[in-house]
């Protein structure tokens, strides 16, 4: 310690190369088993959360149960039959599966030794670090494809679903908390007190309940001329009937196109796979737009519903009622 303290020190640069390091444990014994995990587990918490969305809808008050639930039960069914007991897994992307398959027909001569590893050859065209690149099938990525948007979009859905229904939730079990049946029916229901029945401090609560009561009950008509079990049904088969025409046209196998008519007959299959290729894309974003413009119509028709509530609420609490 003295001597770093002497002017015009010199630490010692010297260093060894005799080190152990835990890195190579680490990195064989994780082998990213978290991310595994991860993504194994997201279609199990797909299905939870909609199984917590169903109890909330069923709940609701009035005609809204039915009305939601025409629209959720079978977007129900259909994950239940598409997605239970399927593996979310990474899409490998385009360059780690379509490259030319090697000719098994064509003899390759063995080497009589493999090359021998010194420094002198460690940088030459000898391969001392194979990489063992699996191959994956048009309709291996199609399938894992499938998995993964539908996945996906109904776990976006299902978050926002969720939030919606909460809000509402969260908003009206303090408002209902320890009221007695009438009050509870009063807040829920639509109400049939008239201006004589208020007093006259309170006739703004009375009108704001109304005018909100009249908006929540066009929205959700609204709702339900647009969103309903029939268009539902009808955009979730059209997307699986397009995944089900890309896995027809990707299990076709080519032509060696010797002549005319085989390479037309590629040209054709190609132009099919092309095409349904753009078909499945839209149909995807056409779910998406139903069941996102559902949820921010729900959305806004609950976030009226509250402010009814509150409004009738405020007026019971603050005994504007003669």
């Amino acid at each position: 310690m003295q001597e770093e303290r002497l002017i015009g020190y010199r630490p010692d640069l010297k260093y060894t190369d005799e080190y152990t390091s835990d890195a190579s444990a680490i990195f064989n014994s994780q082998d990213n088993t978290e991310d595994n995990q991860d993504t194994n587990n997201i279609i199990e918490d797909v299905v939870d959360q909609m199984e917590v969305i169903d109890t909330l809808i069923n709940k609701l008050p009035g005609d809204a149960s039915d009305i939601v639930g025409e629209v959720f039960d079978p977007i129900m069914d259909f994950v239940r039959d598409e997605l239970e007991g399927n593996i979310y897994d990474r899409v490998p992307e385009e360059w780690e599966w379509n490259y030319e398959t090697p000719d098994t027909d064509t003899e390759t001569e063995a080497p009589d030794r493999e090359p021998e590893f010194s420094e002198d050859n460690f940088w030459e065209d000898v391969d001392s670090f194979p990489i063992v690149k699996e191959e994956h099938t048009k309709q291996e990525i199609i399938e894992k494809e499938y998995i993964k948007n539908l996945t996906d979009l109904f776990n976006d859905y299902f978050t926002s679903l969720h939030n919606a229904l909460s809000n509402y939730w969260t908003n009206l079990v303090p408002a209902v908390l320890n009221k007695p049946t009438d009050e509870i029916a009063m807040l829920v229901d639509n109400i049939l007190l008239s201006s004589s029945d208020v007093k006259s401090e309170a006739k703004h609560l009375l009108d704001s309940a109304l005018r909100n009561q009249i908006t929540r009950t066009m929205k959700i008509d609204y709702y339900a001329t647009i969103f309903n079990a029939e268009e539902t049904i009808t955009h979730l088969k059209q997307f699986k009937a397009m995944y089900e025409l890309r896995l027809r046209y990707a299990n076709i196998e080519e032509k060696e196109a010797v002549n005319k008519t085989e390479q037309m007959n590629n040209n054709i299959l190609q132009g099919m796979q092309l095409t349904y290729d753009k078909k499945y894309d839209i149909a995807y974003g056409n779910l998406f737009r139903y069941l996102k413009s559902s949820v921010d119509i729900l959305d806004d028709t609950l976030k009226t519903w509250i402010i009814e509530i509150k409004s009738k609420q405020t007026l019971i609490e603050g005994k504007g009622i003669k």
